[in-house]
């Protein structure tokens, strides 16, 4: 498996960000796993840690939920595109949800989105995912 350094997990079901840390972390395909609640709170956390150059905390893998209260994965793509001071094609960044939608699809066309990826998360598909 190809080890990584970061990785933050981007959802408002707090239950899920618990399990699915757990899974990666049992997994040790990355040294750090970072969560957050909501696309703010994950912006925040990329521009204190890959902008403002915190060595090592950059979490150039994101899985972020599409359907989120306030901020959903979609407006935090089109922030995050726009964020100054990082090279936006070093991330692999997933988007994830319970349901698939071809039109959600279709939109992350215009994003560096690596994937589109069901829930729930289980051990296997984060395997098939990282290896």
């Amino acid at each position: 498996m190809i080890k990584f350094k970061n990785i933050l997990l981007v959802d408002d079901d707090e239950d899920y960000l618990f399990l699915t840390k757990h899974s990666l972390e049992n997994l040790h395909v990355f040294d750090k796993v970072n969560t957050s609640s909501s696309g703010y709170e994950a912006l925040s956390f990329i521009t204190n840690n890959c902008i403002e150059h915190q060595p090592g905390t950059c979490p150039f893998v994101i899985l972020i939920d599409i359907r989120m209260p306030g901020m959903n994965g979609f407006a935090f793509l089109e922030r995050f595109m726009h964020l100054e001071g990082i090279v936006k094609e070093d991330f692999q960044i997933y988007m994830v949800s319970s349901y698939t939608n071809d039109d959600d699809k279709t939109k992350l066309e215009k994003y560096n989105v690596r994937g589109f990826i069901n829930k729930p998360l289980d051990a296997n598909k984060l395997k098939n995912l990282f290896n």
